[in-house]
């Protein structure tokens, strides 16, 4: 390291400041709480290392050369840097400041609780920049796994990678979608067997995740086989097919609330038919803001 800039250090420039303020060598000695021989030995060793001098010494006190002046305008500056650089940096290690990336399957943000714990995180750490991805089930695990995003909300997996976490969330029961005029629509509910004929429309997602699995689970229980006709990207894709009448969906209860006209929405009869949400971490990435997060939800 430059020998000059060592011999200018923090805590020189902030005695230097503290001469500056009170332009008396004794009051700075005082109010410093050090003796006034090795305050003077610190300014001394401050002009040596800068090769200026900062003072003109006068019989009734000091004041400031230009070169001191200038000194004294770069130290306030680099001790505000300084100061922020610690602030910042604490505030990271508290997880009050920072970056997550939060990913999530689209019926996420559809009931309540999501929603709601991004507005607590956002009130209780302003500074924390939340990024939201919306993907398929399949992808959020992939992506979480390569760290590429710092947690994800994923629907009803039974096997993670071994460096993930999982943590329940919220379970919801399952509903069936379909055109209000459908003959099936003034039902109060409705089982597997009864839909077992209609087409199906889910999600994109393979048949070992999501709801797909939740239901396929169920129809085999009931010695039926239910697969998907049609598999779309979005829940919008969904409303549009189900009020067109390409057949029905099944999908989690939070998803009734966002219902357009023209569409009913009713309970699959099933005792199991339940779908959780779970938030997935990679425990080899768990920052401060994101110990923040999980502890909000």
């Amino acid at each position: 390291m430059n020998k000059n800039l060592t011999s200018a250090s923090l805590r020189r420039l902030a005695v230097f400041l503290t001469v500056c303020e009170t332009l008396h060598v004794a009051r700075a000695a005082e109010k410093l709480d050090i003796a006034q021989p090795a305050l003077s030995q610190q300014i001394k060793a401050l002009e040596d290392a800068l090769g200026v001098k900062l003072f003109h010494r006068r019989k009734r006190g000091i004041d400031l050369t230009s070169a001191g002046r200038a000194c004294r305008t770069a130290a306030e500056r680099l001790l505000k840097d300084h100061h922020n650089l610690i602030d910042e940096v604490q505030s990271v290690a508290r997880g009050e400041r920072g970056h997550l990336v939060l990913g999530h399957v689209g019926s996420a943000l559809a009931g309540r609780m999501f929603p709601d714990h991004l507005q607590r995180m956002g009130l209780r750490f302003p500074e924390v920049q939340i990024t939201l991805a919306e993907k398929s089930i399949s992808d959020l695990v992939t992506a979480v796994a390569k760290q590429d995003i710092d947690v994800a909300l994923v629907r009803d997996i039974e096997t993670v990678p071994s460096t993930c976490i999982t943590q329940r969330y919220v379970t919801e029961k399952l509903f069936i979608l379909l055109p209000e005029n459908h003959v099936l629509a003034s039902r109060t509910g409705l089982s597997i067997q009864e839909i077992h004929p209609i087409p199906l429309i889910g999600f994109q997602d393979t048949d070992e995740v999501g709801i797909a699995h939740i239901v396929q689970t169920i129809a085999h229980k009931n010695g039926l086989s239910l697969e998907p006709t049609w598999k779309v990207t979005n829940i919008g894709a969904i409303f549009g097919m189900v009020h067109a009448g390409f057949g029905l969906s099944i999908v989690a209860e939070s998803v009734t609330a966002l219902l357009p006209a023209g569409l009913s929405a009713l309970p699959l009869s099933e005792h199991d038919a339940e779908s959780t949400l779970f938030l997935l971490w990679n425990r080899e990435q768990v920052s401060p803001a994101l110990k923040k997060f999980i502890e909000l939800s």
